[in-house]
């Protein structure tokens, strides 16, 4: 049993042909269902593709080329690491490329990203570029969305994981099809024994009446979501309270807005101007 592991989502943003300190890549655990997902995403056309994601015809054009091109089965010479390939604010605050190689494995064990595309991945596991959001209405495998059609594996997967505790630093929309499957999964212990913590960040600012306002930025809360995951790794936590002592960028753990162990809130000072 793994005792912590932590979950995050994917990003948009990706940088290809990035250096990676692993020496081979991994097979995504469920790369026959993203091949199943790409092929119904391959049969769209440019112009089908820019109405389902809701991208300019320029993304639309060049996903078009990716999913036509997607290499199966699996092959680790057409493959990046996800772990170095996502980009975006989440993964600045990650830093994964200021991990220790001493490092990588226990990052690999207790570490796993959200996928669209591939439901769950390894930092190791070797994938290709793609576009596809967990809130895509792509109907697959007889299901009307990914968030469906992702909540039943993902469920399986972290239930057969059994980690002590899940600590959830992705987005609503990425945990949606894990929380579905979890709901939903057949197993005599509640929530397949794990026990999910949900961790918020938030700005107090200081309102024109002059009155204290808690308020979540999404660009900082996703960097701030990364600096978690990366508190979590480098220090090898394993309990609740030990998250509670996480302070990067001035955050500190806020105990009237928290649901302790369920749901924990950080919060920092910002002025109120700050983000008009």
């Amino acid at each position: 049993m793994v005792g912590m592991m932590v979950v995050l989502s994917p990003a948009k943003k990706l940088q290809l042909a990035a250096a990676s300190p692993w020496a081979s890549l991994s097979r995504p655990y469920y790369f026959d269902q993203a091949s199943e997902v790409i092929s119904s995403l391959a049969s769209y056309d440019v112009l089908g593709l820019q109405q389902l994601m809701k991208i300019s015809v320029k993304l639309a054009e060049l996903n078009y080329q990716r999913n036509q091109a997607f290499v199966r089965p699996w092959c680790e010479s057409s493959s990046e690491s996800c772990l170095f390939m996502f980009q975006g604010d989440t993964y600045i605050g990650l830093a994964a490329d200021q991990f220790q190689s001493s490092e990588l494995e226990y990052v690999n064990d207790h570490l796993r990203i959200l996928s669209g595309l591939y439901g769950v991945l390894a930092p190791r596991d070797g994938i290709q570029a793609y576009r596809c959001e967990m809130k895509t209405a792509l109907k697959v495998g007889g299901v009307a969305n990914l968030t469906q059609y992702w909540s039943q594996p993902l469920a399986q997967y972290f239930d057969a994981c059994a980690p002590e505790y899940l600590v959830n630093c992705a987005s609503q929309e990425y945990y949606a099809p894990l929380k579905l499957g979890l709901d939903q999964l057949v197993t005599s212990r509640p929530h397949g024994g794990i026990r999910v913590i949900h961790v918020d960040f938030k700005e107090q600012i200081t309102t024109t009446e002059g009155g204290v306002a808690y308020r979540t930025i999404g660009l900082l809360a996703k960097r701030a979501r990364g600096q978690m995951a990366r508190f979590i790794l480098t220090h090898q936590l394993s309990t609740p309270t030990e998250l509670l002592e996480f302070k990067a960028d001035g955050y500190s753990y806020h105990q009237s807005l928290s649901q302790f162990p369920h749901r924990l809130v950080f919060t920092r000072h910002k002025k109120a101007n700050a983000y008009d």
